[in-house]
């Protein structure tokens, strides 16, 4: 007995048994066969909002791994909790002596 609800699931041994299920000739297994009859249906997800948070207020974008403000007051390596941070340029601080990216190389 053909059954819209039974259509859709490939192998056939089960589109069968749904079918007698569907049709009252098997109802020790009709509550599993019911979720297996449903029709699978692709879910479309909706991209989820990101996750990184702006950048705090007053911090300097040379040094993205922490924030450090941008002077004035110069700040020195011993005022700035951290070391071997990254640095872009401009490097207002001048924490970056040797130009190689690297902050308060220790």
């Amino acid at each position: 007995m053909w059954t819209p609800e039974c259509e859709k699931i490939q192998n056939q041994a089960e589109r069968r048994q749904c079918e007698r299920i569907i049709a009252g000739y098997d109802k020790s297994l009709q509550s599993a066969a019911t979720t297996t009859a449903a029709p699978t249906t692709a879910t479309t997800r909706r991209p989820r909002p990101a996750t990184t948070r702006p950048p705090p207020q007053n911090c300097d974008p040379s040094y993205p791994d922490f924030c450090i403000p941008p002077p004035p007051p110069d700040l020195d390596c011993n005022e700035v909790n951290g070391s071997n941070f990254t640095v872009l340029p401009p490097d207002p601080h001048g924490f970056d002596g040797n130009s190689d990216g690297v902050g308060c190389e220790s």
